[in-house]
């Protein structure tokens, strides 16, 4: 296995987010015979089941720092909590979105002290809750954030590759009518901050792979891989600031009439307008949530956030803090990758970082290919020397 690791020592802001995802996601997809032919009855989740015991306030919290993607297997394939690594294939669309401009206004803020650490907090959660939104009231949902940029999935059933040629129009077309709308967006998000933003937004579709990987201490890794997402990624490397770039296999789901695109030396297109909306705005449905499937989200939220969650602290601004953190490159992660083996990749991670008092923070994809991020230094646990575990623990990665 070959890596490279990096280490930064520095200090960042932990916000783990207001963003409440029950009230995004809390009005049910419209029901009309004119939508049945093109939002796939599917995706529509499960009336609620009744819940095993009340469930405790602070395990409902856990809801507002997981993606709701999980909340939906955890009821469609009754696979959790999980004991094995585990996957499903859908066919989707997925949109990346780059943000540009955030980046000056943090180091702005960052000279200001803990009062600029609150302030780019709250700037923080109102721009990607509005942003979010977006994606909510289209049927989307965010799967995967790093830093300023985001990944979310407009999915078709669980386990259903092949649809019809109509369903996945009104798929994709979600997707861009999305994406168009957050550009739009983007000058009452400027007027909020004063800073100015440009966003770099790829659509891909086709067929993708949600993979859970680790398991270690109970923690889990969600992980997106496949065409699809492959291509929002390509795309989204094809973008200048304020463009929206879909890729060939997008487009040919949008190709009508009234619709404006011009084609790229990279063979994506630029997305300029789309013509007369068929396709009525449907949110996805979280459902309610027994405190056994609650209790399965603590695998995939940070324990630092766990915390500060089950001491009551969920609505705290932010704080700063010095910390060692590792970028790790995972080429042994592939595309096509089958999942034991990129089990056995994040588990040689989970090993070294876990042993030298580590979190791993996410695992993510580029144009570069699938990375991790790891953190040492945050609570709660205590390192004697934070810089020197980072460095033993980028030693036994290599080493193992």
């Amino acid at each position: 296995m070959i890596l490279g690791c990096d280490l930064i020592r520095g200090t960042i802001t932990l916000t783990p987010g207001d963003i409440d995802a029950r009230d995004e996601c809390k009005v049910s997809m419209a029901d009309s015979a004119e939508n049945e032919a093109e939002v796939p009855a599917e995706i529509e989740a499960e009336a609620p089941a009744e819940p095993e015991a009340e469930v405790p306030p602070e395990l409902e919290e856990l809801t507002r720092f997981a993606p709701p993607i999980v909340f939906r297997e955890m009821r469609e394939s009754g696979a959790f909590p999980l004991q094995e690594p585990y996957q499903d294939e859908r066919w989707a669309s997925v949109l990346f979105l780059d943000i540009s401009g955030f980046t000056s206004l943090t180091e702005a803020l960052a000279q200001e002290g803990p009062d600029g650490t609150e302030e780019l907090t709250i700037i923080l959660n109102q721009h990607f809750t509005e942003l979010v939104e977006s994606v909510n009231s289209w049927g989307g949902e965010v799967v995967a954030y790093a830093g300023d940029a985001f990944a979310a999935i407009f999915p078709g059933p669980l386990g259903k590759v092949r649809l019809s040629a109509q369903i996945r129009k009104g798929i994709v077309e979600r997707a861009a009518r999305c994406a168009l709308k957050m550009q739009g967006a983007k000058v009452v998000l400027e007027q909020s901050t004063g800073a100015h933003l440009e966003f770099k937004i790829g659509i891909g579709s086709g067929p993708i792979r949600l993979c859970h990987l680790g398991g270690k201490e109970g923690k889990w890794h969600l992980l997106l891989k496949g065409k699809g997402f492959g291509e929002a990624v390509f795309a989204e490397g094809s973008a200048k600031p304020g463009d929206t770039i879909v890729s060939p296999s997008t487009y040919e789901y949008l190709d009508g009439e009234g619709v404006k695109a011009r084609s790229l030396d990279s063979g994506c297109y630029k997305l300029l307008r789309l013509g007369s909306d068929n396709v009525t705005p449907a949110r996805s449905v979280i459902p309610n949530l027994s405190v056994k499937e609650l209790d399965a989200l603590k695998g995939y939220i940070s324990p630092t956030v766990l915390r500060l969650v089950e001491s009551g602290q969920n609505e705290y601004l932010g704080e700063t803090r010095p910390l060692t953190v590792m970028f790790i490159n995972l080429p042994d992660i592939r595309p096509t990758g089958k999942l034991q083996e990129d089990q056995r990749t994040v588990m040689t991670l989970q090993d070294a970082i876990f042993a030298r008092g580590g979190q791993i923070n996410k695992l993510s994809v580029d144009e570069k290919g699938v990375s991790a991020l790891a953190i040492f230094g945050l609570p709660p646990v205590v390192l004697e020397d934070v810089p020197l575990a980072g460095m033993e623990a980028a030693r036994d990665v290599h080493q193992k």
